[in-house]
């Protein structure tokens, strides 16, 4: 498995590359040896925070799992713990998963921070109108809004709960199969799921 690494405000580290795809590596030895995978690890700094992100790509699912701590040995092994035990709780569904290479484009519009990089909030309502008084004490803090395009798979909603679980997310956009429309599975409150059609049926 080839194991790519990026590091983002912070200095290159041998030996956390190394100590991070060992650990990688024998978690997925472990429970999906054999499979197709790609995987990306990103380790960045939060202030103080060091910040581990994994994300697996296996047999057209996604797994994710991110991790802060003060120190990113801890945030490597708490990240991987957690994507051990989704891979041990799912293993059997991931690997008899058919994934189906078709993908539909859609836009959203997503809470941009000051630098540009959009965040994990969609809006699903239009922007306001902008005040037409400016803030007196303007602050680089405050978002914006950005389009993004993104791509909804074709899933069945069985299969958009798994993938849903496997990226620890509060909400997944997928193409229903049956339907070919654009669909939400989204996490309640009571701890089910719930399912949004996004966009109507055609009668």
């Amino acid at each position: 498995m080839q194991v790519n690494v990026a590091f983002r405000h912070m200095d290159p580290s041998p030996a956390v590359q190394a100590y991070a795809s060992r650990k990688l590596e024998h978690v997925v030895n472990k429970y999906v040896a054999g499979m197709d995978i790609d995987s990306k690890v990103v380790f960045s700094t939060e202030r103080f925070l060091h910040v581990a992100n994994f994300t697996l790509n296996i047999n057209g699912l996604t797994a994710k799992s991110t991790e802060k701590s003060e120190d990113m040995y801890s945030s490597i092994d708490i990240a991987l713990d957690k994507l051990e035990r989704q891979l041990r709780r799912f293993k059997s569904r991931i690997r008899s998963h058919r994934p189906d290479e078709r993908r539909r484009a859609f836009t959203m519009q997503v809470l941009a921070a000051p630098d540009g990089e959009a965040t994990d909030e969609v809006v699903a309502e239009p922007a306001p109108e902008p005040e037409v008084e400016e803030p007196k004490v303007p602050t680089r803090t405050l978002s914006t809004l950005k389009t993004e395009q993104y791509t909804a798979p074709f899933l069945a909603p069985d299969e958009a709960i798994l993938q849903l679980e496997l990226r620890g997310s509060e909400f997944f956009v997928f193409t229903n199969r049956e339907t070919e429309n654009i669909n939400i599975v989204y996490r309640r409150d009571d701890g089910n799921f719930g399912l949004i059609e996004a966009e109507p049926a055609h009668h």
